[in-house]
């Protein structure tokens, strides 16, 4: 699936929720989208990766460094996927990338 992360802003100690629209066209046709449902409705775990190159910049007081863009891979396992109700983390591990 594909989606772009919108720009936003995240202060000192604080935490951000970005919400990002996902498109599924890639995953047609290819029977993953069909045993993501069958294992939804089984009330089973599914698991996703989740793989991006998400530029940023990071200031510290006066100073502000040039865009790096790291590369990020998260494995997760939801309880569920609804587009209704909340989804639930049940484990995630990730990894960072700069180079």
């Amino acid at each position: 699936s594909e989606g772009a992360l919108p720009a936003f802003y995240q202060g000192h100690r604080d935490a951000a929720v970005v919400h990002v629209a996902m498109s599924e066209a890639r995953l047609h046709g290819t029977g993953v989208v069909e045993a993501m449902r069958h294992v939804n409705a089984a009330g089973g775990e599914l698991p996703l990766v989740f793989r991006g190159e998400v530029p940023v910049r990071v200031k510290v007081g006066p100073v502000t460094t040039g865009k790096v863009t790291p590369r990020v891979r998260c494995d997760l396992v939801l309880d569920r996927l609804s587009t209704e109700g909340g989804i639930g983390v049940k484990r995630m591990s990730c990894k960072l990338k700069l180079w």
